[in-house]
């Protein structure tokens, strides 16, 4: 996202949030800084960051040539699916530890549920791999 305004837009429309508290602060901040104006600095977001792990992390990505260099659509939107399908894994292990743990039979039904829609939502993502 550092290397492009356009890329700032895709995470906002396909993503908008991150797991990774670290991650989520610095994609807000260049979100925040793109807002502001049609470049990134990475100086002036080392300045604005308040912790050492966002600083490092906002170093890591800059003085990766890959990341800055060479924005490719299709590279992101694949990453944002992959992503997505690993929050989703994530959930539905959340979902069947609940399960395992409760007994009232209306939460079971409404965990059921939801893992019954996650378990669709994830054939899909299965379906565009093959």
């Amino acid at each position: 996202m550092l290397s492009s305004k356009q890329a700032t837009e895709i995470f906002k429309s396909q993503l908008g949030f991150l797991l990774n508290d670290v991650s989520q602060k610095c994609a807000m901040m260049i979100v925040d800084a793109y807002r502001k104006t049609s470049n990134c600095e990475v100086a002036e977001l080392l300045d604005a960051a308040k912790e050492d792990e966002v600083k490092q992390m906002l170093l890591d990505i800059s003085s990766d040539a890959t990341l800055i260099n060479n924005f490719d659509e299709e590279v992101l939107t694949g990453s944002i699916r992959r992503l997505k399908r690993a929050m989703q894994e994530e959930r539905l292990q959340e979902i069947n530890a609940k399960l395992r743990e409760i007994s009232n039979p209306e939460s079971i039904k409404a965990l059921l549920d939801q893992r019954n829609e996650l378990q669709k939502e994830l054939s899909g993502y299965i379906d565009e791999e093959q």
